[in-house]
């Protein structure tokens, strides 16, 4: 268990911006730092880290939350898991104690996923080098002993049960049916999803075992060529890349990385040298993958196969790169694939390929001509047709003109006529204002947020408020509730927001204090405002309910009855009229806007 001696350093040490930093591209504005957000898509930054409360939040999908809580959602960890990531990124030391850990439900079946897996991966090497055919295969492929120790490659046996090879079987077995390795027989036994199968553990970007891969060794009629485990709680395509764990690093280092698509081209790259390679996974690339990979980079080469599946991945993979403002380039070879390319002329060729990798458009260009030497006029409207979706995505202005004078060029056409397909082709769509609320807020619904604002940032502010007003004097539902769980909490800022376990109050409450960090002091007066506005909102009830009472015929008030309304009606009057004129001391607003 960790001490909290190191909780509380992580909860308050490191840097949020420069941390966040590492996984979102974050630009300053003003107090706050922007940047688009890593949880859903968008082209417009709404994603916003205050460094002075220690607290981020988007303005698109309403998420909220501190530094322990970003690691988390955006690398998929339990709360110990992001408390050492952070830690280890900001030179903390872990102190661990002995005690028992506790985990909740969700974290502790991952991670008996997770040791399962482990486990597994151990029990495939183990029977790889006892299986002399499957120890050949890896060999034919051209593999080193050292690549196969190294991507701790394995081998699955042809028949065998996990209860009879699992020490701690008993411990595993309600998670076997999620862990992608075990099917259940008619018989009560659990046994191997893969058999007879070359296997390649596959690793996240953080070092943890979260599925497999599996390849034939001969191939058997009615049986598939190549498996994976299939998707849980920690195994899921759309957020991995093949061999990141090893790459990120080189990555960074050189400025680019190179995708490939197999697990065999990934690791022949590795083994030759070039080990700023990744792989997709076999699928298009996804919006998951692609942020991902922006922690690391903006440039990407593409090395996909050579055949049309491959150019099909290459074509639908430059729309979600490019939304992501990456520099593409693509890798042109004969072979088949990478590995057959390295295998075949070495790694000083394939870098001569990558020092003269084309852009995609000039890839497509050059397919193209390749393919139709002598391309009719009546042919060019159809392949300019079919370029121009990847010229519309081009936003540089110079870089586009380039490829529209090469491609007017290469047909002898018009380059005006180029361009105008493009622009017929682009619509417009108007960008929302960050933040913007569909509906303008009134005075009543601001005078709550300023104070829920006040109260969450300053204990001396909480205090204050509480001689003011109670939770009932709130007008809308969320903000009461939010009101009612500062007023009994200790907390501030980034500590406040992560004690809040409705997600709906959170993001509310995470909403307010990044808009409220324009605002450089909050005095008493202005808090006494906007208390006296809330209150007011209550008078002016009772004054309509008066009002409504005494114009009623129905009501059949006495002459006492109506005196004694009529005097409360001329109170209530006097006193939402100070309400009204009580105004902040000069150079103070109360009018809390976004």
């Amino acid at each position: 268990m960790l001490a909290d001696e190191t909780v509380e350093r992580v909860r308050k040490e490191p840097d949020i911006v420069q941390i966040i930093g590492g996984y979102v591209k974050l630009n300053k504005r003003g107090r706050n730092h922007l940047g688009l957000c890593p949880f859903h898509s968008e082209k417009s930054p709404s994603f916003t880290v205050s460094p002075e409360k220690r607290i981020w939040h988007c303005f698109g999908c309403h998420e909220s939350g501190d530094l322990i809580s970003f690691v988390q959602k955006v690398d998929h960890l339990s709360f110990v898991e992001a408390i050492k990531t952070i830690a280890h990124q900001a030179n903390i030391e872990v102190i661990e104690v002995n005690q028992p850990q506790v985990l909740s439900p969700y974290d502790q079946k991952r991670k008996l996923i997770l040791d399962l897996l482990g486990e597994a991966k151990v029990f495939f090497q183990q029977h790889l080098m006892s299986n002399p055919q499957a120890l050949a295969y890896w060999k034919e492929r051209q593999f080193s002993e050292k690549t196969i120790e190294q991507w701790q490659l394995g081998y699955a046996p042809s028949q065998f049960k996990w209860q009879d090879m699992l020490p701690q079987f008993s411990r595993y077995k309600d998670v076997l049916p999620e862990s992608g390795i075990a099917v259940e027989t008619e018989s009560k036994s659990w046994v191997s999803r893969f058999r007879h199968r070359a296997m390649v553990p596959i690793v996240d970007h953080n070092s943890r075992t979260v599925g497999f891969g599996g390849r034939l060794i001969d191939d058997q009629p009615n049986m598939a060529k190549y498996m994976n485990s299939n998707e849980n709680n920690v195994f899921n395509k759309r957020r991995l890349l093949f061999g990141l764990n090893r790459a990120k690093n080189a990555i960074k280092k050189m400025g680019h990385a190179i995708l490939m698509e197999g697990y065999v081209d990934v690791i022949m790259a590795h083994q030759f040298g070039l080990v700023q390679t990744i792989g997709s996974m076999g699928t298009a690339l996804t919006n998951e993958q692609v942020k991902l990979l922006a922690r690391y980079t903006d440039t990407i080469y593409l090395a996909l196969d050579n055949d049309n599946a491959g150019r099909q991945a290459m074509e639908r993979g430059y729309e979600v790169l490019k939304a992501h403002q990456f520099k593409v380039m693509v890798i042109q070879y004969d072979e088949k694939d990478p590995a057959d390319c390295l295998i075949s002329h070495g790694v000083d060729y394939f870098q001569q390929k990558i020092n003269t990798a084309q852009s995609i458009i000039e890839s497509l260009i050059h397919g193209v001509l390749s393919k139709n030497s002598g391309i009719s006029s009546e042919m060019i409207p159809r392949v300019i047709d079919q370029l121009v979706p990847f010229l519309r995505q081009e936003k540089n202005t110079i870089i586009l003109n380039k490829y529209v004078t090469t491609i007017s060029q290469k047909f002898g056409i018009d380059s005006q006529l180029v361009l105008a397909k493009i622009q017929k082709s682009r619509y417009t769509k108007i960008p929302s204002r960050i933040g913007q609320n569909v509906q303008a807020k009134n005075k009543y619904e601001r005078a709550e947020e300023w104070i829920i604002l006040s109260a969450a940032i300053s204990l001396e502010h909480r205090n204050h408020i509480r001689s003011l007003i109670s939770q009932s004097d709130f007008i809308t539902e969320s903000s009461s509730h939010i009101y009612d769980l500062i007023s009994h909490s200790e907390a501030v800022n980034h500590e406040l927001l992560d004690s809040f376990n409705n997600t709906e109050l959170k993001s509310k409450l995470g909403e307010i204090l990044v808009k409220g960090e324009k605002n450089d002091t909050i005095s008493q007066s202005i808090i006494e405002k906007c208390c006296a506005t809330l209150k007011g909102f209550k008078t002016k009830q009772r004054i309509d309910e008066i009002k409504n009472m005494l114009r009623s015929s129905s009501n059949a008030l006495d002459d006492d009855s109506q005196r004694s309304l009529l005097a409360e009606l001329q109170q209530l009057r006097q006193t939402n009229l100070e309400e009204v004129n009580g105004k902040p001391k000069s150079g103070e607003s109360h009018d809390y806007s976004g």
